[in-house]
């Protein structure tokens, strides 16, 4: 059975996990999604969990390769989505938000001793998933990637289980109107997340 696609959303987690885990070894990131899994102090909230990071690290990787990025490329952004909610507070207070993600990130780069080069890169790439990003066309693809594998969430499997996580977390209905609402609001930025959100619409 393929767990990543399998609909039955238990089964479809344990899948995301080791398909990350996989990824990990591949970009060379294996001690950042270990890091992640067993240090994320978030890792408990409803929503704005690990299987959430997971989910948009998986997806953005998949989005770097509709778009043929390099593979240093696709290695950045992929720990940027590791790290873009690392000890988020459950609220909507984005700067707060942001800045506990940066800090998680940079550390973890630190300890791995990845250049300071990468550690800016994956820096401002966070920095593109907060709310006040949400429609700028301009922004570079690697930056409008993150941003739309961020909003991938409402797209997955086990949607509902993180429909009522997130309504539960910042105490606002979310639903499959609300989602639709808001995927038709937040227009996708890359040519992979417009097909991808297209596709779901007409489902």
């Amino acid at each position: 059975m393929n767990v990543e696609a399998s609909k039955d959303p238990l089964v479809f987690q344990s899948g995301r996990k080791a398909t990350v885990q996989q990824l990990g070894v591949q970009l060379n990131a294996s001690s950042h999604v270990a890091r992640v899994d067993s240090e994320n102090p978030s890792s408990n909230l409803p929503y704005h969990n690990n299987q959430h990071a997971f989910t948009v690290a998986v997806n953005v990787v998949e989005g770097a390769e509709a778009h043929s990025l390099s593979d240093e490329q696709k290695r950045l952004l992929f720990i940027a989505a590791l790290y873009h909610d690392w000890d988020h507070t459950g609220t909507r207070d984005e700067k707060e938000n942001i800045r506990r993600a940066v800090e998680g990130c940079l550390a973890g780069m630190r300890e791995d001793n990845e250049s300071e080069a990468d550690r800016w890169t994956v820096m401002l790439l966070i920095y593109a998933t907060a709310q006040y990003f949400y429609n700028p066309p301009t922004l570079p693809l690697m930056k409008r990637l993150l941003r739309d594998a961020d909003m991938m969430q409402n797209m997955e499997p086990d949607r509902e289980t993180f429909f009522r996580g997130l309504s539960k977390e910042l105490g606002i209905v979310v639903d499959a109107d609300t989602t639709f609402e808001f995927l038709n609001k937040h227009v996708f930025l890359t040519v992979w997340g417009k097909e991808k959100a297209q596709n779901y619409l007409e489902t």
